[in-house]
């Protein structure tokens, strides 16, 4: 995630803030490699997190003094009633896409104000009958929002493999 939040962040240093939509976040470890970005960098940014997840994680990452995290455990078809209009700057799917159903895209779609350019990041699970799984879910999702005039910026099927000896 360090990688990925690395490749973007110096896109919200004047803005001093950055929010982030995480759809399965799990204990937000999401969240906890943004703000270490931010910290290598020394930037002021402050972080806007939304979690969501259909699980309770109990080991969840508390938020930074300056940033603003909130978890909620639920489903992503009721994200609606959760989080309202919120406008993420970037979208993630820390290894959750493959768990997600149309109705959750279809909500996700309607739900979120998303603002004219927006980051989408997807990390994938390990082994192939997944990968293939969530692969095709990207593209449902990428095709979802091209529905509403978004595009991709670049190839989305372009892929950074990682082994745990990456860091």
């Amino acid at each position: 995630y360090e990688y990925m939040f690395n490749k973007v962040i110096d896109d919200y240093i004047s803005k001093g803030k950055i929010k982030i939509l995480s759809i399965g976040c799990g204990n937000g470890i999401d969240y906890w490699s943004t703000r270490r970005v931010i910290d290598k960098k020394n930037a002021a940014i402050d972080i806007e997190y939304v979690g969501i997840d259909a699980v309770n994680w109990r080991d969840k990452i508390l938020p930074a003094s300056n940033d603003s995290v909130e978890y909620f455990e639920c489903d992503l078809k009721d994200i609606n009633q959760i989080i309202g209009r919120f406008e993420p700057d970037v979208l993630v799917f820390p290894k959750s896409i493959s768990e997600i159903t149309r109705v959750g895209i279809e909500a996700l779609a309607a739900s979120v104000n998303f603002p004219n350019k927006f980051y989408m990041f997807v990390s994938l699970r390990e082994t192939d009958s997944n990968m293939d799984v969530d692969m095709r879910k990207t593209a449902n999702i990428v095709e979802r929002f091209s529905k509403l005039d978004f595009s991709t910026n670049g190839d989305y099927n372009r892929y950074t493999y990682f082994t745990d000896s990456c860091c």
